[in-house]
């Protein structure tokens, strides 16, 4: 959300809320206070409207609690991040990232943080002062994750300087022979080593952004150049990293950011927009009238059918500026529970397989993305 400009609705619900109290509201941050984290709008027991602070406080996260009239004790909050503010002669610039699929061993989990992204000349931060954002790669196979949208001055570049850290990989060792202490046969996870930075080239005499006319660019990492043949990894190599400027669309769409599924927050019914929280971090998602919704159990199969705190998977569209607008929403369930999601690497027996985990609804404990997990089914018959 820009500094000095921006605004965002919030709404709550206290469940079994006796005369209808509601909730208050309150701003809190850990690098500012007061006038410094912003200021509340429209305020009433069940809604509010956020407007961001003149500048950026360091660290850029500012909380919005709303705590139960009738039960102090039972709050809720929302994490609202604020970036710079565009300045005149800048662009939004939105950063991609996707994966050419790799050949070889079998990888069933890459995971890598990225820690920078610069653009050159001039060194411009396309992370806007994020902290570490870990990717799957593993799963840019077939959807592209969002690394961030930044300001960016009008001119040319060429150029892009981006950083990574703590590789993770799980693979089965298809060789036939003991592979990074991977016997033959056997899945493992390993933290491989190597260079960890890429200075790519963008194609011809490099990417123009103009002043006002918000872009994107496309990260591709190249799974199949990036590991040597003992698994080390090497970011520097040609081709292991390749960026293209996104084309803009007539109807203002970047790319697609599909199969994102976490909870529904603050949910707009007015605006017909919610947040959709994730493990990967908070989208906000806007719907207009070619959203397609798939609620079997709702008869409406419409916007009116979400709830707070349900879960969904949305398919969406990366607009200019960095907003998301719905293509489908899909209802998973009616809460956040323990669900993970991965590649099914080996059947035990009618009650037992193996995978490997790519994703957690919600953290879940002693599993993490990568790990290859044992699960057992209680109820095999049923489905």
């Amino acid at each position: 959300m820009p500094a000095g400009t921006g605004t965002k609705n919030f709404t709550a619900t206290v469940m079994n809320d006796y005369l209808s109290r509601g909730v208050t509201w309150a701003l809190s941050g850990a690098g500012c206070s007061g006038a410094a984290c912003g200021s509340l709008s429209n305020m009433t027991s069940s809604a509010v409207t956020y407007n961001a602070p003149a500048s950026v406080p360091n660290p850029a996260t500012v909380t919005l609690t709303a705590t139960s009239v009738n039960d102090t004790s039972k709050s809720s909050t929302a994490t609202i991040t604020v970036t710079a503010a565009a300045a005149a002669g800048a662009a939004a610039v939105s950063v991609t990232m996707t994966d050419t699929p790799s050949a070889g061993v079998t990888l069933l989990s890459f995971e890598v943080s990225v820690t920078g992204a610069m653009l050159n000349p001039g060194s411009v931060d396309l992370l806007g002062g994020k902290g570490p954002t870990q990717i799957e790669v593993k799963q840019l196979e077939t959807e592209s994750a969002l690394l961030s949208t930044a300001t960016v001055p009008a001119g040319t570049f060429t150029s892009l300087t981006l950083t990574f850290a703590n590789p993770e990989l799980t693979f089965k060792n298809d060789t036939g022979a003991a592979l990074a202490g991977c016997a033959a046969g056997a899945v493992c996870e390993i933290k491989p080593t190597g260079t960890l930075t890429s200075t790519v080239n963008f194609p011809g005499s490099g990417i123009i952004i103009m002043a006002n006319s918000p872009t994107g660019i496309q990260v591709d990492v190249n799974p199949n150049t990036i590991l040597s043949a003992t698994l080390g990894v090497d970011f520097s190599l040609a081709g292991a990293v390749s960026v293209q400027q996104l084309t803009m669309k007539p109807a203002g769409e970047l790319d697609d950011l599909d199969d994102l599924r976490g909870a529904v927050q603050n949910l707009d019914t007015m605006n017909k927009k919610f947040t959709l929280h994730t493990s990967g971090g908070d989208f906000p998602i806007t719907t207009d009238n070619n959203t397609e919704f798939d609620f079997e159990a709702c008869a409406a199969n419409n916007f009116t059918c979400l709830q707070n705190n349900q879960v969904v998977e949305v398919d969406a569209k990366l607009m200019a500026g960095g907003t998301f607008l719905a293509k489908k929403i899909e209802f998973e369930d009616d809460a956040e529970d323990d669900e993970l999601e991965g590649i099914v690497f080996k059947i035990d027996d009618a009650t037992h397989f193996e995978m490997v985990v790519l994703d957690e609804l919600r953290s879940v404990n002693n599993v993490s993305v990568g790990n290859p997990v044992v699960v057992t089914l209680s109820n095999p018959g049923e489905g």
